[in-house]
């Protein structure tokens, strides 16, 4: 295991094992605790990273899992969702700063959606209004991404009121090509 592997499953196993006092015996620690914090990863990634970190841990520490266990799991990773990362060493404020600077209109949406979804350009181009579901709570884009793989990103209305309302307005308004 690679030295940053092992730091990041550190800082996965100190999530999950918040609230709970490990000082005694590992024997007496709250699988339902731990589930519940496992519960709060809303995406894959995170998810994978702090499931993968427990497993590992409790094969090291000779403990099994209980198929109910597993099988909750399993469920939770269903439910989480794939969200592509931003660019983190971009510098976020300079670059919507030169966003709000763009006179077109399309192309600023078109960068907002890039730095909100972590979409590459070329994904984003081939999106076509038919290819966008939208709810009162989302706009979901289903694009094919790296590897040849449908994929899926969303945009929260909740999380950015102000992309999701351009988008709509955009998504359907616009005039099939």
């Amino acid at each position: 295991v690679q030295y940053s592997t092992a730091c990041t499953y550190t800082k996965k196993l100190e999530q999950l094992f918040k609230g709970q006092s490990l000082i005694n015996t590992l024997a007496e620690f709250d699988m339902d605790k731990i589930i519940e914090n496992l519960s709060q990863k809303k995406y894959k990634n995170d998810f994978s990273k702090s499931k993968n970190a427990l497993l590992y841990f409790l094969e090291f520490q000779n403990i099994s899992l209980k198929p109910d266990d597993k099988k909750r799991i399993k469920e939770l990773e269903e439910q989480t969702k794939k969200k592509h990362h931003q660019n983190h060493d971009t510098d976020m404020r300079k670059a919507e700063s030169r966003i709000k600077h763009i006179s077109d209109n399309r192309l600023t949406l078109a960068y907002q959606a890039i730095l909100e979804t972590g979409l590459r350009v070329s994904e984003l181009a081939q999106i076509t209004p038919q290819d966008t579901a939208i709810t009162e709570q989302e706009v979901t884009f289903s694009f094919i991404g790296k590897g040849g793989k449908r994929e899926r990103v969303t945009v929260l209305k909740q999380e950015n009121p102000l992309l999701y309302n351009r988008l709509i307005e955009l998504i359907t308004h616009e005039k099939p090509n």
